[in-house]
């Protein structure tokens, strides 16, 4: 009965261990409880009434299909339990309540996991000193409420604020990814904006269906600094609070006309990070450019990030005149067409360009950059040579690297493209610093 920390691991069994029956007298003291890699148990005990339990994890466990609760009264589920992880139990449905769902459920939980878990299709309402949830691949169709009401623990109590006179939740982080059963959004927490003023990083990604049924959007996360939209092609928002910094999104929202806002409610983000999909092209749905409007909005972008795009290319950015970073990653040589006229990039100090296969050359014109300070060229095979007008005279560290042969060939060359780089205080190439030439 001393037992604080229990981990059973492997337990070949179907039902759980007669002493896991008992009642919860018989594990008094355990504060966590850790199970993992038992593939063939099926039902958990009841480990709801633990009264010291503060970490329950489940991994691995197949053949879980529920946790029992036992027929209570007037007592609260889980009553100190601060951290829940369940991971992969493909056949876990939830926990068999009887007639105990009018109970307060996890009160003092901070900290929710659900992984790999697409049999498990409701959950119970989460509390408000909640300040984490994850829910990667899970079967729920909409996502939990928040228990909005004061809970009788006064650990719950200490650990939320209050905000006006009401109570309001401490989450901060959420993540929803591959929940491809999810359809709305209207009907869950965000649909209790009021409660959510804490919320400062919200990402949903790869959920197919989700559409967002919510009048105002994400208008009232007022606390809100980090959006992510990966791969949700219904997902429509076109209202955001000014708070939010750093923005990422997938080209299928994008390309699909994701924000026709009239307000320019993007100007407050730092950070802008658009990432491909491959079944995207510059001819989807015969509309490229009207999609991308809102980015004359964005002038305060310091920070874009561009991952395996196939319909952009520079010169759809030419409004962000306050561009200092610019990563290139898997972009397709269509970004690189037209004119290069830097004219805009004035404060630009580093670019990076990645795993652009198709570009044979770098720009002719990145010499008139005035401010590079740094430049990364890594896993570009088709070029050949640096640009034939050189480089700025401003840059003070070259990276080159798993490019062509001849392209290091030429870099390491008096008589060809050494020169260029001669006056670069810091150059690698493949890894190898190669010192600058003394004049």
């Amino acid at each position: 009965e001393n037992i604080e920390i229990l981990t059973v691991s492997g337990y070949a069994g179907i039902r759980s261990p007669p002493w896991m029956l008992k009642t919860s007298c018989s594990l008094p003291n355990v504060t966590s409880m850790c199970l993992t890699d038992c593939l063939n148990w099926e039902s958990l005990p009841c480990l709801h009434d633990m009264p010291c339990l503060e970490v329950l994890e489940i991994k691995r466990m197949h053949s879980v299909n529920k946790v029992g609760i036992s027929q209570l009264s007037d007592q609260e589920l889980f009553p100190k339990l601060k951290r829940l992880i369940i991971e992969d139990a493909q056949h876990f449905t939830g926990w068999s309540t009887g007639n105990s769902t009018r109970h307060m459920s996890f009160p003092c939980l901070c900290k929710l996991e659900l992984r790999n878990c697409p049999s498990l299709t409701t959950f119970p309402e989460v509390p408000l000193s909640l300040t984490t949830m994850i829910i990667e691949n899970v079967g729920l169709e909409l996502l939990p409420m928040i228990h909005d009401k004061q809970s009788s623990s006064e650990d719950a109590m200490s650990s939320t604020s209050e905000e006006g006179g009401r109570w309001t939740s401490r989450l901060t982080t959420l993540h929803i990814h591959r929940c491809h059963k999810l359809r709305s959004l209207g009907s869950g927490l965000l649909q209790q904006q009021h409660l959510l003023r804490s919320l400062e990083a919200l990402s949903i990604k790869s959920c197919d269906d989700v559409t967002c049924d919510l009048p105002d959007g994400f208008k009232d996360l007022t606390a809100l600094r980090d959006l992510s939209l990966y791969d949700c092609p219904k997902l429509l928002v076109d209202k955001f609070h000014a708070s939010l910094r750093t923005l990422e999104i997938s080209e299928c929202f994008v390309a699909r006309g994701g924000w026709v806002d009239e307000y320019p409610f993007l100007f407050s983000v730092w950070v802008l990070k658009i990432s491909g999909c491959p079944h995207v092209s510059s001819g989807h749905g015969g509309k490229v450019a009207e999609p991308l409007d809102w980015l004359s909005s964005m002038f305060n972008v310091y920070s874009l990030q561009l991952e395996n795009t196939s319909f952009v290319s520079l010169n759809m950015f030419d409004k962000l005149h306050s561009l200092e970073t610019l990563e290139i990653d898997g972009s397709r040589g269509a970004f690189f067409d037209g004119s290069w006229e830097f004219e805009w990039l004035e404060k630009l100090h580093t670019l990076s360009i990645r795993s652009c296969g198709e570009l044979s050359e770098l720009p002719e014109n990145l010499y008139t950059l005035p401010a590079l300070e740094e430049l990364c060229v890594d896993n570009c095979p088709a070029i050949q040579a640096l640009p034939a007008n050189g480089l700025p005279a401003s840059l003070k560290r070259l990276s080159i690297s798993r490019c062509s042969p001849e392209l290091i060939q030429r870099c390491l060359d008096d008589e060809l493209d050494r020169p260029k780089i001669a006056k670069v205080g810091v150059v690698y190439i493949d890894g190898r610093n190669i010192a600058a030439r003394q004049e």
